[in-house]
C-alpha cells in the first residue's frame, strides 16, 4: 500500500518505523494505496487516455457513453501479468525485492438492441480498478535503528485487488451525442503479511515476529458519461463517478494476538475528461483525471487507536490534497492489414501534501493490436510505471511493469 503498512494493534507497536507527518495515516487508509488498473490492452497502450475513444466493452469502465458505438454483440476479456520491484534503503542498507502477479483484468459482454434510430446498448461484466499487489524487504544489519525502529529486518507481501461488477447502458441522444450510465457493485480483498525480526520493548534484543491483516471491501457506486462526436475527426468525453461508501471488514493477527475491525469509509466524486482526434491513419487522445483525496473520510470509527472518526477525518483534510492526473497516447494504423501500433504515457501526482514529482507515479506504455477475420480483435498492451516513496528512515524506488492481453469477439 505504498510503503510499510502501519499496524496499530491494541497495546502493541504503533509504527514499523518512524514516519514522516501524515505517512502513518496514509498507510492505514486502504483506498489511498496501490496502483490504478487500466482494463483493456488498447487503453493501456494509449497510456490510459481512453475516455473519448471507449468503443468496446471496457467503455463500462472508461466512459459508458462509448458503448453506444458498439453495433454487434461483443465478448471481451483481458488477462494481465504484473511485475513489481521494490529497491529500498533502510538505515543506509539497500535491499531488492520483486515478484509477479497475474490477474483477470476484465470480462464482459455487450448487447446492442435493434433501434429504429440511433442505438441502445447494454453491457454486463467485471472490471479490475486497482491493484494492491506489492512486495518489499528491508534490513538493518548494523543495528543503526535499534533505538528508533520497531523492526530490525522484515519482508512484506501484499496481494489484493479492488474491482467492480457493472451493469451499463448507453444510447444516442442525437447523431453526435451519446449518453451512458452504469451501476457498479464494488468488491475487493487485500491480504498483507510482514515477517522478520522485531526489537523488544527494551530495544536491546530482537526476535522473530509475523503480523497479518486481511481486508474485505464492499460498496455501490454509479457513474454517468457523455460522448460528443464531431464527425469522424474529433471526440470529447466526460465521466462523473458518484461517491461511494465502502463497508470494510478486517481480520488481523500479531503473534498470539488477533482481532477484528469493522468500519465504513467513503470516497468522493471523481471526474474524468478526455479528447481524441483522428487524421487518416493516426489517432491521438488525452485524458485528465481529478479527485479531491482530502474528501475521503471515515463514516465510522477508524481501525486506529490513535484516532477517532473526527480526528482521522481532520487529519485527512490537513495532510492530503486534490490531484489532477494527465494521460496521453497515439495509435497508428500500419500498412499491414488490421495491424495497429500504440504508445502513450501518464503522470499521477501523490495525494500527500508537500511531495514533489519523485512521489508521482509516472507511466510509459505501448502496444499492438490486430484484427482477425473482421470478428476477433487481439490486443497486447505494456506499461512501465515508476515512483519513489519514503519515511524518516526508509526510502523505496518502485517499478511496476504490466503486460496485458485482450481478446474481443464480435458476432
Amino acid at each position: 500500500m505504498g510503503g510499510i503498512r502501519t499496524f496499530v494493534i491494541a497495546a502493541s507497536v504503533q509504527a514499523f518505523v518512524t514516519m514522516a507527518p501524515g505517512a502513518e495515516l496514509f498507510n492505514e487508509v486502504i483506498l489511498m494505496g496501490g496502483t490504478a488498473s487500466d482494463p483493456g490492452s488498447r487503453a493501456i497502450g494509449l497510456g490510459g487516455a481512453y475516455t473519448a475513444i471507449a468503443d468496446d466493452y471496457t467503455a463500462s469502465f472508461w466512459n459508458p457513453a462509448g458503448l453506444a458505438q458498439v453495433r454487434r454483440i461483443e465478448l471481451n476479456g483481458s488477462l494481465s501479468q504484473r511485475n513489481y520491484r521494490n529497491q529500498s534503503m533502510f538505515f543506509g542498507n539497500p535491499t531488492d525485492a520483486s515478484s509477479n502477479f497475474t490477474k483477470l483484468s476484465n470480462l464482459g459482454v455487450v448487447f446492442p438492441v435493434p433501434a429504429y434510430r440511433g442505438s441502445l446498448v447494454f453491457a454486463l461484466g467485471y472490471n479490475l480498478a486497482r491493484n494492491w499487489d506489492r512486495i518489499s524487504s528491508f534490513s538493518d544489519p548494523q543495528n543503526r535503528g535499534s533505538a528508533t525502529a520497531v523492526w530490525k529486518s522484515a519482508e512484506e507481501l501484499e496481494n489484493g485487488r479492488l474491482g467492480f461488477w457493472s451493469f451499463a447502458t448507453a444510447m444516442d441522444l442525437s447523431p453526435n451525442v451519446s449518453l451512458g450510465a452504469a451501476l457498479q457493485y464494488w468488491i475487493g480483498r487485500d491480504e498483507y503479511t510482514i515477517s522478520g525480526l522485531m526489537w523488544d520493548s527494551t530495544w536491546s534484543a530482537y526476535a522473530s515476529a509475523q503480523q497479518e491483516i486481511a481486508t474485505d471491501l464492499r460498496g455501490w457506486r454509479g457513474n454517468m458519461g457523455v460522448l460528443f462526436r464531431a464527425g469522424s475527426v474529433a471526440r470529447l468525453g466526460l465521466v462523473i463517478l458518484s461517491p461511494v461508501v465502502f463497508d470494510a471488514r478486517e481480520d488481523w493477527t500479531a503473534g498470539d494476538s488477533s482481532g477484528y475491525w469493522e468500519y465504513r469509509i467513503g470516497e468522493p466524486f471523481t471526474i474524468r475528461g478526455g479528447a481524441s482526434v483522428s487524421f487518416g491513419r493516426v489517432l491521438a487522445a488525452v485524458d485528465l483525471d481529478w479527485m479531491d483525496w482530502a474528501q475521503i473520510e471515515y463514516k465510522s470509527e477508524p481501525p486506529m487507536p490513535d484516532y477517532n472518526e473526527a480526528t482521522a477525518n481532520i487529519a485527512l483534510r490537513r495532510d492530503f490534497r486534490s490531484t489532477l492526473g494527465i494521460h496521453g497516447g497515439a495509435e497508428v494504423m500500419l500498412p499491414f492489414y488490421g495491424l495497429k501500433a500504440r504508445a502513450g504515457g501518464g503522470y499521477d501526482p501523490s495525494p500527500e501534501k508537500g511531495l514533489g514529482s519523485d512521489a508521482a507515479q509516472k507511466t510509459l506504455a505501448g502496444g499492438l493490436g490486430v484484427l482477425l477475420d473482421e470478428t476477433v480483435m487481439v490486443d497486447l498492451g505494456y506499461s512501465f510505471r515508476w515512483w519513489k516513496q519514503s519515511s524518516t528512515f526508509l526510502s523505496e524506488d518502485v517499478h511496476s511493469q504490466t503486460l496485458q492481453l485482450s481478446i474481443a469477439y464480435r458476432f
